[in-house]
């Protein structure tokens, strides 16, 4: 490799890395927001966990069927993944395997 090819190829690292760490920033910040969103949603889940609680224990003697055990039959799975990105293959992968294997 010649002098000028090396340094292309530096530069091209170089700036492979810099959109690499944008990117990593980007992902930190989303990953911040989503948490802050899911701690000021945790009041609510609990508030209405503690209203199902009381309407179920108003009348004890009448059992809602959705508040009986039962045995699981079958398994209900919902996959939420991203389609762009530098972790599409990994979606990708999920996707396929979640498809082809129903056995869950």
């Amino acid at each position: 490799m010649a002098g000028s090819e090396i340094r292309s190829k530096i530069r091209s690292v170089q700036s492979t890395q810099k959109i690499t760490r944008a990117m990593e920033k980007v992902a930190a910040s989303k990953l911040r927001k989503t948490q802050s969103q899911m701690r000021a949603s945790r009041p609510y889940s609990e508030r209405i966990l503690e209203v199902i609680q009381h309407v179920a224990l108003a009348h004890p003697d009448q059992i809602h069927p959705l508040m009986t055990y039962r045995p699981i039959k079958t398994v209900g799975l919902i996959v939420c993944s991203s389609d762009r990105g530098l972790w599409w293959p990994k979606c990708e992968f999920i996707s396929v395997h979640t498809t082809a294997n129903p056995s869950f």
